[in-house]
């Protein structure tokens, strides 16, 4: 897989409906039925390897995002349980978002910043639950 296939899997995620963005990850890595067993456990092993990198670096400010994120993102696309916690996740942490915008008068670029912290807080405890659900 070139990079820029990897590039655009990822865009296409970031660009991705809010509330739908993970299904449709788990829907699209799943459409071609082809793909071989071994990617599906590379992948896997990709997301844990990730996962342990971000709680390793969890100490350091915003270092660990990207291995979180990559491996929720990882998860998402072998687990279509983990796909809707992540999508019902992202809903939820918008609509408190809005929530707190509207009762507390709290600017955007506030709301953004809550809603960012709560939604990262939320990726780790699921890939938490995930690694216990998988691992054991």
């Amino acid at each position: 897989m070139s990079l820029h296939v990897i590039e655009r899997k990822w865009l296409r995620l970031w660009k991705g409906t809010p509330g739908r963005r993970f299904q449709n990850l788990y829907r699209r890595t799943h459409r071609h039925e082809t793909e071989a067993v071994t990617t599906h456990i590379v992948r896997f092993g990709l997301a844990l390897v990730f996962l342990c990198v971000g709680i390793l670096l969890i100490f350091l400010p915003l270092v660990y995002l990207p291995f979180l994120l990559g491996s929720a993102a990882l998860f998402a696309s072998e687990s279509r349980l983990f796909a809707r916690m992540l999508d019902r996740t992202e809903a939820w942490s918008r609509q408190v978002g809005r929530h707190w915008k509207e009762r507390l008068g709290l600017s955007s670029a506030q709301v953004h910043v809550i809603a960012a912290v709560t939604s990262i807080g939320c990726v780790a405890v699921l890939g938490f639950a995930c690694y216990k659900t998988f691992a054991h």
